[in-house]
């Protein structure tokens, strides 16, 4: 007899706890699998459905980036609240609060509109959740499937965001470029369950890591794009403190992108250690109504007269603002320091 199959061994019989422990697990999941089944159930007209706090009790990470994202704010938002109506309609609730966006056309919830774009908008498609990857747990208290290529493309986000898309689209025709997964989703490697009890700690420790993404969706957040935006100034334009400054924009879509809401792009001078911002010499770069093309530039002059130029350090940001979210800070896309001709950095 192996020392595997003597469980008097001593290494026989850490195979034999090994396995009771996960016995065990197994049992005290399964015993409670009913309690699932309404993360998969999309109810009738009146009932309440999937709520990402449902989601969150395992998935504890994803909720916590996912609360802090503008998918989280989709319904919630100032611009959405007053263009919308009262009640929003279909319209506008399919995709500021939809139901699932893998099938074709969105449909809105009738359930937990609050929440925006939730967990089942964007992974429960015919009762299974899908992901791109596979379960990386024991066992799986509710259906999954993988689907990779779908989680890594840019139509995920099309239903939605068909405009971004159709500029995405045609920059892309002409050369490659990131998908939008890429550049708003950081990657991140973790287990995909996290527990939050004694026997949920367990099984999440024989739980394998795997490479994936953050829900947390925020420009501010977002995965960088080197060369995606540059700057570059000129001093030779005749008179003291006059800047000529390029922007370039080499994004896959137009700056600022996205159909609704009011938003800009505005070059802002930034002087001093203290970060004063000479909001009344920036310049405006693009608006929602006149966006910066794909491979398109805009040459502009700041003129700096009257400020100390000794008062270092001294650079140039170019901000995307907009009145979605007022209480929001500026968006800071690219910055450049006005000592060095070098390109910005985004």
């Amino acid at each position: 007899m192996s020392r595997e199959e003597n469980p008097g061994h001593p290494s026989g019989f850490f195979s034999v706890k090994r396995f009771g422990v996960l016995f065990l697990c197994t049992t005290a999941l399964f015993g409670g699998c009913a309690s699932f089944d309404h993360l998969t159930h999309i109810p009738t007209a009146g009932e309440a459905g999937p709520t990402a706090q449902a989601c969150g009790s395992c998935h504890g990470q994803q909720h916590l980036e996912w609360q802090r994202s503008v998918h989280a704010q989709a319904a919630i938002g100032r611009t959405f609240l007053e263009a919308a109506g009262d009640p929003p309609g279909e319209e506008c609730l399919r995709c500021h609060s939809p139901l699932g966006v893998r099938n074709g056309q969105p449909l809105s919830r009738t359930f937990a509109r609050e929440e925006g774009v939730t967990c089942i908008s964007c992974h429960l498609v015919d009762g299974v959740m899908h992901g791109p990857h596979g379960s990386t747990a024991l066992v799986s208290p509710h259906p999954i499937r993988e689907d990779r290529a779908a989680y890594a493309s840019p139509a995920l986000c099309a239903p939605c965001h068909d405009e971004t898309h159709a500029q995405w689209r045609q920059a892309t025709a002409r050369q490659g470029a990131p998908t939008c997964q890429e550049c708003h989703q950081a990657s991140v490697r973790r287990t995909v369950t996290q527990g939050t009890g004694l026997f949920s700690n367990l099984l999440v420790a024989f739980e394998k890591k795997a490479t994936t993404r953050s829900h947390d969706i925020n420009l501010e957040r977002m995965a960088r794009f080197p060369g995606g935006i540059t700057l570059t100034v000129s001093t030779k334009p005749p008179g003291a403190g006059l800047f000529e400054v390029t922007v370039r924009n080499n994004l896959p879509h137009d700056l600022p992108t996205g159909t609704y809401g009011s938003k800009e792009i505005r070059l802002v001078p930034v002087a001093g250690r203290e970060a004063r911002r000479l909001s009344e010499r920036s310049c405006v770069i693009g608006t929602d109504e006149h966006p910066l093309a794909p491979g398109e530039e805009k040459t502009v002059r700041i003129s700096l007269a009257g400020v100390d130029l000794e008062d270092a350090p001294l650079r140039l940001d170019l901000e995307r603002q907009g009145e979605s979210f007022p209480d929001r800070n500026p968006i800071v896309l690219a910055t450049l320091a006005l000592e060095s001709t070098a390109e910005a950095r985004p």
